[in-house]
C-alpha cells in the first residue's frame, strides 16, 4: 500500500515538474538536494518530508496542500519512519512490519495473562 502511494506521489511531482518544463537538476538545485534524490522521489523509492514536499511544490508551483494529501494516505507508522530518518520505503515497511509484530505480541502476552 505505501509503496503505491509513495509511487503516485512521486509521479504527481514528476508530472508537475515535466509541465512546468523543469529539468530534475533545476528543480533540484532550488529544493537544495541532489537530483538523484529527486530522481528517487519521482520514482517512489523514497519519501519527502513535509517541508520538502513545501519546497517542491513552490519550486513547482503547485499547491502544497496537494501534495500533503497524497502523503497523508500512508499509513502513519510507515509515513513517520520514512520521513523520519528512514532512507526508503521498504525500510519504513520493514519498520513498520516490526513495530506491528510487536505490538501484536504484546496483545497476545496481555491475552495469556
Amino acid at each position: 500500500m505505501s509503496d503505491d502511494i509513495a509511487l503516485r506521489l512521486g509521479r504527481a511531482i514528476k508530472r508537475a515538474r515535466a509541465e512546468a518544463g523543469f529539468l530534475q537538476a533545476d528543480v533540484a538545485g532550488v529544493c537544495e538536494v541532489s537530483p538523484q534524490y529527486l530522481c528517487d522521489v519521482e520514482n517512489g523509492r523514497r519519501l519527502p518530508t513535509r517541508e520538502m514536499r513545501e519546497r517542491l511544490a513552490s519550486a513547482l508551483g503547485i499547491p502544497a496542500d496537494a501534495l500533503h494529501a497524497l502523503a497523508a494516505e500512508l499509513p502513519g507508522v510507515a509515513y513517520q519512519c520514512a520521513t523520519s530518518g528512514l532512507r526508503t520505503i521498504e525500510d519504513a515497511a520493514a519498520f513498520a512490519d516490526l513495530v506491528n509484530a510487536a505490538l501484536a505480541r504484546m496483545q497476545r502476552e496481555g491475552e495469556d495473562r
